[in-house]
């Protein structure tokens, strides 16, 4: 494990090997110009450590660096990276690729470490533990916000769990259960992906900014995957456009939000006034609509009863 001290100074612990030594030697660095940790041959992990106190850690995969705070820089070949942020407010920042595998602990408190990453595509899997999961190859874990930056080209995916989820977009956040709040700019393709298990969907649109196509997948089973579309607190133009049993796409004042595996659908309008329109486009489908009104006179449902949707 190495832990940076001063701005060339550093703390290197040998904390196990195989086949044992029969101890685990320290040394302690100073007066260094450049810091590099070759970890040899076989399966070796080197960890770097963080400070007591709140710490801005930069991880280059590229250049494989990590530089604490602006402390000794250290250079790393290895197998495995291990972050490991320890107490504070601690922000890790995440660029470039390598082959070294990279691990991100953000430690205590839990409730204020963020991991950040620019990369082109970016994909969010969530572990067992709200505040652990991956971020493409990058496991994570004790971290309570990411924040994801692409380049103006690139697709943002979160993914829920295998149980049933509460996946919720409002602006440029989306969050998964009490996981890791997931930020994101200059991502124009974001996807949703609730899995397995009865997910329920609250997206609200048209407060997107930079994301051109939307797209919510409900995933299995097929019975029970529920989307909400929130239009805004103003006047909104919505069409709800079927395509097959279980997908379509609605659109608000423009904002398309293609969905699929979907089998309930609520549409809010939001609005306390009367100028909210919804039109239900059945160019794709066959046979008899029927509207039900509801208890208020903005609200209601409309079934499909019969006929079939074309192919």
């Amino acid at each position: 494990a190495i832990t940076p001290t001063d701005t060339n100074a550093v703390t290197a612990r040998l904390v196990s090997s195989n086949p044992g030594i029969g101890s685990t030697p320290v040394i302690n660095g100073s007066s260094i110009a450049t810091f590099t940790v070759d970890a040899g041959n076989g399966t070796d992990v080197v960890t770097v450590n963080g400070t007591t106190a709140g710490d801005d850690i930069a991880v280059d995969r590229t250049a494989s660096t990590v530089q604490v705070n602006a402390l000794q820089t250290v250079t790393i070949a290895s197998e495995a990276i291990v972050v490991a942020a320890g107490l504070g407010d601690d922000v890790i920042a995440v660029t470039g690729a390598g082959a070294s595998s990279l691990t991100v602990d953000g430690g205590q408190p839990t409730a204020s470490d963020a991991l950040n990453l620019t990369a082109t595509n970016a994909t969010v899997t969530y572990g067992t533990d709200p505040s652990s999961g991956t971020v493409n190859d990058i496991s994570f874990l004790g971290i309570e916000h990411l924040g994801l930056f692409g380049d103006g080209t690139g697709t943002l995916t979160v993914n829920g769990t295998s149980g049933n989820d509460a996946i919720n977009q409002n602006g440029n956040s989306v969050t998964v259960n009490d996981g890791a709040t997931v930020d994101f700019a200059d991502y124009p393709t974001l996807t949703l992906n609730g899995n397995n298990g009865d997910d329920t969907f609250n997206v609200h649109p048209t407060t997107l900014v930079g994301v051109n196509t939307f797209n919510v997948s409900g995933g299995d089973p097929t019975a029970s995957d529920t989307v909400i579309i929130n239009g805004t607190a103003g006047d909104d133009a919505i069409v709800y456009s079927p395509v097959s049993l279980d997908s379509g796409n609605v659109t608000v004042n423009g904002q398309v939000t293609n969905f699929t595996g979907t089998e309930h659908l609520t549409i809010n309008g939001l609005s306390n006034f009367t100028g909210d329109s919804l039109t239900v486009d059945t160019a794709s489908i066959d046979g008899t609509q029927v509207l039900t009104p509801g208890s208020t006179f903005d609200s209601g449902s409309v079934d499909f009863l019969t006929g079939g949707f074309d192919t």
